[in-house]
């Protein structure tokens, strides 16, 4: 089974944020706690949920980022749900409750996530901001459950696609953000186009544009609703000239602005070891708190790691820094 990643792993406790280490409601019906030091694998503690009320398990060990355990809990035996690790460490637990459908369908959340894991929703959980709390709500992409069916959330589907429009149009989110496939409109992919299929490229390229159209909507139900949404993609990507894109820059109250992730700590490796990476994203969004919180640009006084030979994939998550200046641009604009 296909599980989420909801956080950059850490090796050291001290690494560890404190807000982390209480119970979260990060939304999409999943609570979460990193638990420092551990020997046993636990279910819940103290400010948890009951037990008796979570539906799966997943461990995850922050000092390798791999997932350690993952179960039905209502399957296996408290022998297992319960057992000792080899030696201490810093584990995050994530809980999917039984009640997860009910969460999903929670009116009014603050952060919803289209095409993403829990990363802005999460952030959005684990701490108040400016005085203010924000409520975390669902964050669907493949690797994601939906707990009616139990399948992917597979927004390449219309049955999905019309599901998620009542939920858009039912629950009313303060801000949604999405960020569809870009792969399909990435630069660095177009240079191999000449030696690939023509059918295959333009069937891909036709899925991308379905996508892109189905956020875009999502965007507008937003707007004539006087909610939030913001929309991410890279810069150079090759969406920003789709027509509907466009349209969608043309309205006075929506704003385009960049963002060079350095400035938020996104790293990589390469020969010369850890190094910054730049990885310039545009954002577009009504929302002018969010917009003037995050367009950050490079200085340009540190060396840059290049996103190749695989980098780029494992640089799809965002900081966590950029995520709370997302967060925080959310909670000056419901102020």
């Amino acid at each position: 089974m296909k599980t989420f990643e909801v956080i950059h792993h850490r090796s050291s406790t001290e690494e560890i944020d404190a807000a982390e280490t209480v119970w979260n409601d990060i939304g999409s019906g999943i609570f979460a706690k990193t638990f420092k030091n551990t020997m046993k694998l636990p279910v819940t503690s103290k400010g948890g949920p009951p037990e008796c009320d979570v539906h799966r398990r997943v461990v995850r060990s922050l000092t390798t980022g791999k997932v350690i355990d993952d179960c039905i809990v209502d399957d296996v035996s408290e022998q297992v749900l319960h057992r000792s690790l080899p030696e201490p460490d810093n584990i995050r637990v994530e809980l999917i409750m039984k009640n997860a459908l009910a969460m999903y369908q929670r009116k009014g959340a603050d952060v919803v996530e289209l095409y993403s894991q829990p990363r802005i929703a999460q952030e959005a959980a684990i701490r108040k901001y400016g005085g203010t709390d924000l409520t975390a709500g669902w964050s669907l992409d493949l690797t994601m459950r939906d707990p009616e069916t139990n399948a992917p959330w597979d927004l390449s589907k219309t049955s999905v696609q019309s599901r998620v429009r009542k939920m858009v149009i039912d629950s009313k989110p303060f801000m949604l953000v999405g960020s569809p496939p870009c792969t399909p409109f990435s630069r660095l992919q177009g240079l191999n186009t000449p030696k690939r299929d023509p059918r295959v490229v333009e069937g891909e390229l036709a899925a991308g544009r379905a996508h892109m159209k189905f956020c875009f909507e999502m965007y507008e139900i937003q707007r004539k609703n006087g909610r939030f949404f913001a929309h991410e993609h890279p810069s150079t990507a090759t969406s920003w000239g789709l027509p509907f894109v466009l349209e969608m820059l043309l309205k006075d109250d929506v704003n385009l602005v960049e963002v060079d992730m350095c400035n938020f700590g996104m790293t990589s490796h390469d020969d010369e070891g850890e190094g910054l990476v730049r990885k310039r994203t545009k954002i577009l969004t009504n929302s002018d708190e969010v917009a003037k919180r995050v367009a950050r640009k490079c200085t340009k006084d540190h060396r840059h790691v290049n996103l190749i030979g695989g980098r780029a994939k494992r640089a799809q998550l965002y900081p966590r820094a950029f995520s709370r200046a997302f967060c925080e641009g959310v909670a000056a604009q419901k102020r």
